[in-house]
């Protein structure tokens, strides 16, 4: 069995335990950074763009747009290649991003739905013992 006695960033003499890897906390982190830079870079990339998708859903939504046009989303950037997940209705496609959804009608508009607000609205229900609507729901069909 071969023992490398150097640090993997720096090579310097590494001293200590035998099964020792690196020299120091910023030689091992400085290691990870670059051999994970590529999958950390695309997660990141993603990630960011959900977050501006969904920022553009709830600034939609929490200005009383229920239904908009799509050449307003592309307007504010929405990019609608990206989406966390989608639900197959009947008669169309709902994609969600986080605790928001949006799926096709008509005339190229959208239907904005926050998942948040209608658990809120069920639990109103729930507590003043009214039906439950969402049960009704196309996406649940």
């Amino acid at each position: 069995m071969i023992i490398n006695n150097n640090c993997l960033e720096c090579s310097d003499m590494l001293r200590g335990r035998v099964d020792k890897k690196f020299c120091s906390d910023s030689c091992r982190n400085v290691y990870n950074n670059r051999v994970n830079g590529n999958v950390n870079n695309y997660v990141r990339n993603v990630n960011n763009v959900l977050r501006k998708n969904r920022r553009i859903l709830e600034s939609l939504f929490r200005l009383g747009d229920k239904q908009v046009h799509k050449g307003l989303l592309i307007e504010m950037e929405f990019n609608f290649q990206y989406f966390t997940h989608k639900k197959f209705n009947r008669d169309s496609v709902t994609f969600c991003i986080y605790d928001y959804e949006y799926s096709t009608q008509e005339n190229s508009k959208y239907v904005v739905i926050s998942l948040a607000d209608l658990n809120v609205d069920t639990a109103r229900r729930k507590s003043r013992k009214l039906p439950d609507y969402n049960q009704f729901r196309l996406d649940e069909l």
